[in-house]
């Protein structure tokens, strides 16, 4: 079961950062980890998505909600927010107008 940690941003933009990195993901306390979730696999749809669907307000259950209220400012996941694979570390930001846009390990020069 492929697992995903979850990262808000602190004071969202509801834009995609066409700069960010995974080292600002982590460290530049931009984002708030919100939590680990699990979700069977489903070959007919992209996991991330799963998850995106999972941490909309009208969909999540009160334990997601309480998570969410660590970043203060949304409870919905939205454009700018992060997704990481928990085994790989692979992330993705959620992407504008939509989609998942892979996060790079550092800048291109």
């Amino acid at each position: 079961m492929p697992g995903y940690r979850i990262y808000y941003r602190k004071d969202p933009t509801f834009r995609e950062d066409k700069d960010l990195t995974k080292e600002g993901v982590l460290r530049s306390g931009k984002f708030v980890y919100i939590t680990t979730v699990r979700f069977p696999e489903d070959e007919k749809r992209n996991p991330l998505d799963v998850v995106f669907m999972n941490f909309q307000a009208e969909f999540m259950n009160w334990a997601n909600k309480a998570h969410t209220m660590r970043a203060g400012n949304h409870m919905s996941m939205s454009v700018g927010d992060v997704l990481a694979d928990a085994d790989t570390g692979k992330m993705w930001q959620c992407g504008d107008p939509v989609g998942w846009v892979p996060v790079p390990a550092r800048r291109k020069k």
